[in-house]
């Protein structure tokens, strides 16, 4: 192989290198978007809302929320 044609191909094989990181990368950053979307669709919130109102009844604004409409 010539200098011109090893130039080339070396060329093309960080080419390719670049669009298999960029694919790769891509990949993971849907991964991580996937989870972070499963957990909070899966997440059990049931003990924040409980939290929740028994800080509201703790302050006194639960009965002024549930007295309105």
């Amino acid at each position: 192989m010539d200098q011109d044609d090893l130039w080339h191909a070396w060329e093309q094989c960080i080419s390719n290198a670049m669009k298999a990181k960029v694919a790769v990368e891509e990949k993971m950053t849907k991964a991580r978007r996937d989870y972070t979307d499963h957990v909070k669709r899966t997440h059990d919130y049931e003990s924040f809302f409980i939290e929740f109102l028994i800080c509201l009844k703790d302050e006194g604004l639960l009965i002024g929320l549930l007295a309105k409409n």
